[in-house]
């Protein structure tokens, strides 16, 4: 099983690394580019340029921290030198934040929008734009590539163009390439990942990662989109400071989720404060190149350490999980600043997870057959406890006395005595009944005891309401192990059993009198029949999120069980 499954993984990574391998862009024209100018008017003056720089990157940046009211033209010159001349026609693409027309040694290429020196007048061109140029433009020699711009609508602080690039033609267009494909398939894989995962919340709803594990999908779903919207579908740059917006909220939020999944996954909820370190690294990285690959870093680093100290503490499960984090760790380092790669890699990490969840749902569902097993015979065996030899003797013999002295009473015991053995047959096998079904069991109990010894035995509870539910027989056997570690011959007792609530933790407090404290055996009790059923009823209903204690509080011995009920109380 496990061999066939890190087969299955290992051809995944291999066809994962094949399709990155894939050549997805044309040859690109080779050449040497500078002098860059800038001239504002309708007509250029390059003669005197506004600002001038054979830096391109400090050329952009001075114009990206501008805005123009009029009209402008930008433009460098390319030095194509012999061997870089290309053999068939190229295309010219542009990411823009503007209206223009862009020009070849003064010879017009194509439009995208309109340039108009009013905004009211000017038309917003597409944020991603191609143009057709013909191999007979591209000669050995220096060349001019110029752009008549307007851009009423981009502020300070954006890039007026974010890049431009000349490569070869091919019938491939922006919409079929496999370059804008393959992201796109896999930004779809994450909704459908998404609407996975909160079918099973809503399936499951008090399993709350699954919610948030569904969200993060769809966080991450959304910020994918707003990556590839200017590839498959474009939209005219006006539009750009919403899908900016949308791209940065949602690029903020998915570092946050993942460890909160985490988190919650691993119950470790109370530890979520340190999502907080999150937004105030953000903070501090926000205006530093790679600010939000360090961010993700960041968020990816805090769910390692979080799935690195579960895999400590489950000594060695969930290391699926584990792995697939570092892999995407990996993959957001060394990825593009756009982060587009990492959905590469994410599928990776839900294919973990999921062999992870299927490894654990096969554990759980072999420890569930060991303890409903177990749990069986533990029945048998109380069953077979209340119907013991000197159980039937001393209730028979308390039943000749009444029926001499008192066939009152007689009647009254045998009803009692028919009523528990029909409450215990009717409960026994039920994974979880109402709190108060339990409590007429053991008060059920106690009257028999009240007929035996003569002294009035009674149970109350607070805290308790209709939704509340237990394992069956808990509280049953808690007084029976009172009444066998116990001297009650001489007294008249009061049980008590009262639950509280803190968060997710339910809390129930059982309460025994000690009598005759000196030869009570309550301080020496073991694992027997009871503690061993009262232990399998528990791990068979909640698994391993419960816990019992067990010590003497002033004249009381005082049985507390703690434990997650994510199938009874709400």
């Amino acid at each position: 099983m496990f061999n066939k499954l890190i087969t299955a993984i290992v051809i995944t990574l291999l066809l994962l690394i094949a399709v990155i391998s894939l050549p997805i862009n044309a040859e690109p024209l080779v050449a040497k580019v500078d002098n860059f100018q800038l001239s504002i008017g309708e007509v250029p003056h390059w003669d005197s340029p506004d600002l001038a720089s054979n830096n391109g990157d400090e050329f952009f940046t001075a114009i990206n921290e501008r805005t123009f009211n009029d009209v402008f033209w930008v433009r460098w010159q390319f030095d194509i030198s012999d061997g870089a001349l290309p053999e068939k026609d190229m295309v010219l693409r542009a990411r823009t934040l503007g209206a223009y027309q862009t020009f070849w040694d003064d010879k017009l290429i194509g439009s995208n929008g309109i340039a108009s020196a009013s905004k009211q007048r000017e038309v917003p061109g597409e944020i991603e734009k191609e143009f057709l140029l013909p191999n007979s433009w591209l000669t050995l020699g220096k060349h001019t590539n110029s752009f008549k711009f307007s851009s009423h609508h981009r502020q300070s602080g954006h890039p007026l163009i974010s890049w431009v690039n000349i490569n070869e033609f091919t019938s491939n267009t922006r919409y079929f390439s496999l370059g804008s494909l393959i992201p796109t398939l896999l930004v779809s894989i994450a909704l459908m990942i998404g609407v996975y995962f909160f079918t099973l919340f809503m399936s499951e709803k008090d399993n709350k990662a699954y919610l948030i594990f569904s969200i993060l999908c769809f966080d991450l779903f959304i910020f994918g989109l707003a990556l590839q919207w200017p590839h498959m579908v474009g939209y005219t740059y006006d539009w750009y400071l919403v899908n900016n917006s949308i791209g940065f909220i949602t690029g903020a939020l998915f570092p946050m989720f993942l460890p909160l999944f985490f988190l919650f996954k691993y119950q470790l909820v109370r530890y979520w404060p340190v999502i907080l370190f999150l937004p105030l690294s953000a903070t501090i990285l926000v205006n530093i190149d790679g600010g939000r690959i360090a961010y993700w870093a960041i968020g990816l680093v805090m769910s390692i350490a979080i799935v690195a100290y579960v895999v400590k503490r489950e000594r060695g499960r969930y290391w699926w999980e584990l792995l697939g984090l570092v892999i995407c760790l990996l993959g957001v380092i060394n990825g593009n600043t756009d982060l587009e790669d990492f959905f590469y890699f994410f599928p990776l990490l839900v294919l973990f997870i999921l062999v992870s969840n299927a490894i654990e749902a096969r554990q759980q569902k072999q420890a569930s057959f060991r303890f409903k097993l177990k749990s069986s015979q533990l029945e048998a065996q109380l069953l077979r406890k209340n119907i013991q030899p000197h159980f039937i003797l001393n209730s028979l013999a308390s039943l000749v006395e009444w029926v001499e002295t008192a066939p009152d009473k007689s009647v009254e015991f045998i009803s009692a005595l028919a009523d528990e053995f029909r409450l215990f047959a009717e409960v026994s096998g039920k994974e979880l009944i109402a709190i108060d079904k339990e409590v007429m069991l053991c008060r059920q109990h106690l009257a028999i005891m009240t007929f035996r010894l003569q002294r009035k035995f009674t149970l109350t509870y607070q805290g308790f309401d209709d939704r509340d539910t237990l394992p069956p027989g808990i509280i049953h056997t808690l007084i029976e192990n009172a009444f066998s570690h116990n001297d009650y011959s001489k007294t008249n007792v009061e049980f008590s059993l009262e639950k509280q609530q803190m968060g997710q933790q339910y809390c129930i407090t059982f309460n025994a009198p000690i009598v005759q404290a000196d030869e009570s055996r309550f301080e020496h009790l073991g694992t027997g029949t009871g503690l061993n059923f009262i232990h399998s009823q528990m791990t068979q209903s909640y698994g391993d999120k419960w816990q019992i204690e067990q010590n003497k509080q002033g004249e009381n011995w005082q049985t507390t069980l703690r434990y997650f009920d994510f199938k009874g109380s709400k």
